[in-house]
């Protein structure tokens, strides 16, 4: 016997409707709510059923592929917000991947590559999909298109002019409407992005008062807080803003944004027109939430806090154990720690920044060691700390007349490397 397994995407009236059919003894509607409940029962289903609804071959399934996406278009066509943003995603992967075709089949069965006038096509329908998504009301779609309106704008000048239809200033303020509601509504991604922008905004305007400020450059940021409809918002309401949306993303569980907001109420500027008045008990709570979700610069923040003696008693053991935390978080990719909202668009500049941290955490342990005058540990660590600093270090020290030992035992810390570094600590 055949079987299909059917993910199901349910509004929330849909799905009481289903529970009440699978309340009612539908078999059927119990299976599938049951995959709502426990996602790990499909993948076991599709382990143990995958040869009986899997049975096409390979041109069966090029075929079905077809089927699927006309449905796909069937259900977009009739506003589905969920087809919507599917069909948007569907299409910016494909576009995405050189090694697959329209449909998805591997190029190498002969397939042609896509057409420019095809692509061109594809991406002004992803973003129509996005905007009549976010504009029914789907949240998770309001911060892609949000994504979409200020991320090419902010990075590509020349975004709107190679799209004017598009990038105009109802649909710039209709994003940034769609993000602020996705906010109030929970969406803890356009909460951040709300803060960020703000940010930005309170740059622009800086700039625009700025009696340096060439015309070009001013006209430039009129322009740009223009299409948002910010033209005329004050600094006071600027800043108000950047406090509120930062708050909202950490209380959401904005791991980022945890961090931030420690930093921020322990003495560190958000944004050069923003301060908080220091708050030790409102940074420790805030920090620990950062940690409770291992975001690998609250670790690297709390092992300078050790080794400096800032706040905590002077332990460079204790900071080592911090930077050897913050390693072990970088070594595991992304999207498989739970802090992760797999939704985010910037995940390449968000790995960069945590290459760069782990660098700083191998650069500090570098210095602990120095510290405590093993110098070929310490050299060995700055190795790893990238731009040429285990080279300076050399030199620093020959200029002391100090030569460094020949170590051939000892290698800097890697994730599992020793048993001594996973001892259990109290983080708190």
């Amino acid at each position: 016997m055949k079987r299909y397994l059917i993910p199901t995407i349910l509004t929330e009236t849909e799905f009481e409707e289903l529970k009440k059919k699978a309340e009612a003894g539908d078999a059927a509607a119990q299976l599938q709510v049951a995959f709502a409940y426990e996602p790990t029962l499909r993948t076991h289903a599709e382990e143990l059923y995958g040869e009986q609804f899997r049975f096409w071959s390979k041109e069966e399934d090029r075929l079905n592929r077809r089927k699927g996406l006309d449905w796909l278009s069937k259900a977009k066509n009739d506003g589905n917000t969920d087809a919507l943003l599917l069909s948007a995603y569907f299409w910016q992967k494909e576009l995405d991947d050189p090694n697959y075709d329209e449909f998805g089949f591997d190029k190498d069965f002969g397939i042609l590559d896509y057409s420019d006038e095809f692509k061109e096509k594809k991406n002004e329908e992803i973003l129509l999909d996005l905007q009549n998504s976010a504009k029914g009301g789907n949240d998770i779609t309001a911060y892609r298109y949000w994504m979409a309106c200020f991320s090419e704008l902010w990075c590509d000048d020349s975004a709107m002019e190679d799209n004017p239809s598009f990038y105009s200033k109802n649909t710039c303020t209709e994003a940034f409407d769609c993000m602020k509601r996705a906010s109030d509504n929970g969406e803890m991604n356009s909460s951040w992005e709300a803060y960020q922008f703000f940010t930005h905004v309170s740059y622009y305007k800086e700039k625009i008062q700025d009696s340096t400020t060439d015309d070009d450059e001013r006209k430039s940021c009129e322009g740009f807080l223009l299409l948002f409809g910010l033209n005329e918002i004050s600094n006071e309401e600027v800043e108000e803003n950047i406090v509120k949306y930062l708050k909202v993303a950490a209380s959401q569980g904005h791991a980022e944004a945890q961090f931030d907001l420690a930093r921020a109420y322990h003495g560190k500027m958000i944004s050069d027109a923003v301060h908080f008045r220091r708050d030790d008990s409102q940074f420790e709570h805030w920090l620990s939430k950062a940690l409770e979700q291992d975001w690998a610069e609250a670790y690297l923040y709390l092992g300078d806090m050790y080794r400096n003696g800032d706040g905590r008693a002077k332990d460079n053991d204790a900071a080592r154990k911090c930077y050897f935390r913050v390693i072990d978080i970088v070594s595991v990719p992304m999207d498989k720690r739970y802090h992760f909202n797999r939704i985010r668009t910037d995940i390449g500049n968000l790995i960069e920044n945590e290459e760069d941290t782990k660098e700083r955490a191998y650069c500090a342990l570098g210095d602990i060691f120095d510290e405590e005058g093993d110098y070929a540990k310490a050299k060995a660590n700055y190795e790893y700390g990238g731009e040429g600093r285990a080279t300076r270090y050399v030199k620093k020290l020959k200029k002391k007349g100090i030569d460094i030992p020949a170590w051939s035992d000892y290698k800097p810390y890697r994730v599992g490397a020793s048993e001594q570094y996973n001892d259990d600590f109290d983080w708190d």
